[in-house]
C-alpha cells in the first residue's frame, strides 16, 4: 500500500513536471495553492455534565496549476485530505481520507463554447474500518476514474 501512495505521487509529479517543462515562456501559466495542518484538543476534568476528552489532527492540501493561451486552457487540481481523531478511551479514527485529481482541457469554437476534456480520479490513501474492527475498504477500493469529452 506503501508503494501504490508513493508510486501515485512520483507520477503525478513527474507529470507535473513534464507538463511545466513544455513550455518556455511560463506567463500563460498560474499556479498556488492552499494548505493546512489543523489540531484541535478537548480535555474535560471534572465536568459533571458528561463527556470524552479528544484529540484530532488534520491535514489538507489544494493545489492547482492553470494554463490559458489564445483559445486554449487547461485547468490541473489536486486536493488532498487526512484526518485522525481519539475520543476518550477509543482507540485513533480517520476522519477525512481523500485524494482527488482533475485535469481538464478546453478548447474555444465558438464565442461563447469550449470543447472539453475531463479526468477526474478519487481514492483514498489507506484503508478504513468499520466499529468492529473489519476492513471495510482500501486504497484505490473504492478508486473512481471518471473521463469525459
Amino acid at each position: 500500500m506503501k508503494f501504490s501512495v508513493a508510486f501515485l505521487l512520483l507520477f503525478f509529479g513527474l507529470t507535473s513536471l513534464v507538463a511545466f517543462s513544455q513550455e518556455a515562456d511560463t506567463t500563460y501559466w498560474r499556479k498556488g495553492g492552499m494548505t493546512s495542518l489543523t489540531f484541535s484538543q478537548v480535555s474535560l476534568t471534572n465536568w459533571a455534565a458528561g463527556g470524552d476528552n479528544s484529540v484530532s489532527l488534520n491535514g489538507y492540501v489544494n493545489l492547482f496549476a492553470n494554463y490559458v493561451k489564445g483559445k486554449s486552457k487547461w485547468e490541473n487540481d489536486i486536493i488532498m485530505g487526512y484526518g485522525v481523531i481519539r475520543q476518550g478511551d477509543s482507540s485513533v479514527e480517520k476522519t477525512d481520507d481523500r485524494l482527488n485529481i482533475v485535469t481538464q482541457y478546453g478548447h474555444q469554437v465558438g464565442e461563447k463554447t469550449y470543447w472539453t476534456n475531463i479526468l477526474d480520479f478519487r481514492t483514498q490513501f489507506y484503508e478504513g474500518v468499520n466499529a468492529d474492527g473489519t476492513r471495510i475498504s482500501d486504497f484505490m477500493a473504492p478508486g473512481y476514474l471518471v473521463v469525459s469529452s
